[in-house]
């Protein structure tokens, strides 16, 4: 594929794939559902990994979590329940995943 395909996007889209591979690979693997997966361009995006939401419980917790940390509100790791704790160091895993795996084949556009 060059960079000037039917899409408009070539190594743009190949560099999309392997970045939007990495955080479905790695959050299947460590037990988060995915729901789509896409090398789409939309709304600015590249394209998109979709995961399933974190249980309601999970989910209020740790909006609350953010919500006082944006208000200069420290968190009290010791509070955070087990389940939050695991859903947000899956979420991590699962965020990093995608630039790693585009990390060995990283494209300066602006120069194409």
């Amino acid at each position: 594929m060059n960079q000037h395909d039917k899409w408009g996007q070539g190594l743009e889209r190949e560099a999309s794939s392997h970045h939007e591979a990495g955080h479905a690979v790695i959050s299947v693997h460590i037990g988060l559902s995915v729901e789509s997966v896409d090398i789409i361009r939309q709304n600015g995006d590249l394209g998109g990994c979709d995961g399933v939401l974190p249980p309601a419980a999970v989910a209020t917790e740790v909006d609350s979590l953010l919500q006082g940390h944006e208000h200069g509100r420290a968190v009290d790791e010791a509070k955070i329940s087990p389940a939050s704790r695991a859903w947000i160091e899956q979420m991590i895993r699962s965020t990093h995943a995608g630039p790693l795996a585009e990390r060995d084949r990283k494209i300066d556009f602006l120069k194409l």
